[in-house]
């Protein structure tokens, strides 16, 4: 019997020693980078620690205001002025509603004003969703009124309006996470959209040169990609520390239940617990920083294509924090793939529509096209222009008799298709054409002197 005891219990020493190896054997699938500093320039500001009376305060109050109203009848009015310039069906309700919230606009120019505003870090979407959905309508409602005062020949008002837009963009676009960043890139394309009807409005050409001006100067406008990701990686490292994230129905919208099962027994056993997790994330985090700084560093493209690869089975039952590896490949790949893209393309939308600009400068100046768009610098544009021109691969086409577009072709990570145009709007029986829908506009991350409108909203 003693003896038959020791057999069962050698027997059972085998399984249990197997398992013990296993569960102490652990493959790190990420190393941090030391020398990669994930402190975002103007640091982590949450809502609840900004400072009351401050022009982030008094902006972010702004946009909290329920006055805002109804946002599908401002994007309604929006989508038929910019299609077809002022006056729309029912200019009186229209213009009913721009004065209604015109006291918002007071206090929104007041706060963008300052060069210090900026909006905050964020952990949770619905947080946002204020500031984003009252910051579209603003942008829209302020497009509206760029296209009317242009069509009633009141440069100084359109100027201010597009100006408000730009500066609503710039305080959105700086010191938040990635959704306030896109929705910043989205407020400069309406700025973009609303440009293409000044020269149908004949303004005078010092005015055309100050829009140019302000157009390419707005590239500065927004932190650049990798501090929107150092922002975004807050938020991300915050949520995921959370023990919540161990539950099923946290990640029931990502993937399989059979993974879902799998991570929530084997995450514990495997070292997933919330410190590791916000370590592992943060490091991953620092490898598509330094991806995003050095674009043209082989060795950091592969770091942080190596770091969200798709493991096979015998990785994932091996690897350390397999859930903090699961979070890292569900999210940082659309921070990595798509944003960048759409950075770029935002700044080619700013780019096109000043060339466009300055193409319609130079045409009733000289009574006809430029040779080329590069013989428009530096009597037109700034003298980065060549860089963007060489950059994008502007070129200028013309169409039909008498018309013409800046074009140019997707760019790598686009999707296939046929060439972005800019061109002015002409309206039946004018010289224009309606310009195609233009995506996405974007950028770094500077201080602005205070809006330069002249009006008292």
């Amino acid at each position: 019997m003693k003896k038959g005891c020791l057999v069962g219990l050698a027997l059972l020493a085998v399984p249990v020693g197997i398992g013990a190896s296993f569960l102490a054997y652990r493959r790190p699938w990420v190393e941090p980078l030391p020398d990669v500093d994930m402190t975002p320039e103007l640091g982590i500001l949450l809502r609840k620690d900004v400072v009351p009376g401050s022009a982030t305060d008094r902006f972010l109050r702004t946009l909290e205001r329920t006055e805002w109203g109804d946002h599908r009848r401002i994007a309604s009015v929006w989508g038929e002025v910019r299609e077809g310039g002022w006056p729309p069906d029912d200019p009186e309700a229209v213009g009913a509603t721009m004065e209604a919230l015109r006291p918002l606009l007071d206090d929104l120019h007041a706060a963008v004003s300052d060069p210090t505003v900026r909006t905050v870090s964020v952990t949770s979407f619905t947080e946002h969703w204020a500031w984003i959905s009252h910051g579209l309508g603003a942008g829209r409602l302020l497009g509206t009124m760029t296209i009317r005062a242009l069509a009633e020949g009141e440069w100084d008002d359109a100027f201010a309006a597009l100006d408000l837009q730009l500066g609503l963009a710039r305080a959105l676009g700086r010191g938040g996470p990635l959704i306030d960043w896109l929705v910043a890139i989205v407020l400069q394309t309406l700025a973009v959209e609303s440009a293409a009807w000044l020269p149908e409005s004949d303004a005078p050409a010092k005015e055309v040169q100050r829009w140019i001006r302000r157009m390419t100067e707005s590239e500065a406008d927004l932190q650049s990609w990798p501090e929107t990701l150092r922002q975004e990686m807050y938020g991300i490292v915050t949520v995921a520390g959370d023990p919540d994230l161990l539950r099923l129905e946290f990640l029931g919208d990502y993937t399989s239940r059979t993974m879902l099962g799998t991570l929530a027994v084997l995450g514990p056993l495997r070292g997933s617990h919330p410190a590791a997790i916000r370590a592992n994330l943060m490091a991953a985090g620092q490898h598509a920083v330094r991806a995003a700084e050095e674009p043209d560093d082989p060795k950091a493209q592969r770091s942080i294509q190596e770091v969200l690869r798709q493991p096979d089975a015998w990785e994932w039952v091996t690897s350390d924090d397999p859930v903090g590896r699961f979070v890292a490949m569900t999210t940082i790949p659309i921070l990595v793939e798509a944003a960048p893209v759409r950075h770029r393309r935002g700044i080619r939308a700013l780019w096109g529509t000043a060339a466009m600009l300055a193409v319609h400068l130079h045409e009733r100046e000289h009574g006809g096209l430029p040779e080329d768009l590069a013989a428009l610098t530096p009597a037109t544009l700034p003298e980065t222009w060549p860089e963007r021109l060489a950059e994008f691969g502007f070129r200028l086409e013309r169409e039909g008799e008498d018309g013409w577009a800046v074009v140019a072709d997707p760019m790598p990570g686009e999707t296939p298709g046929p060439p972005l145009r800019w061109a002015p709007v002409r309206r039946p029986g004018g010289s224009g054409s309606i310009p195609a829908r233009v995506l996405l506009a974007a950028p770094t991350c500077q201080a602005r002197p205070p809006l330069r409108g002249s009006r008292t909203w």
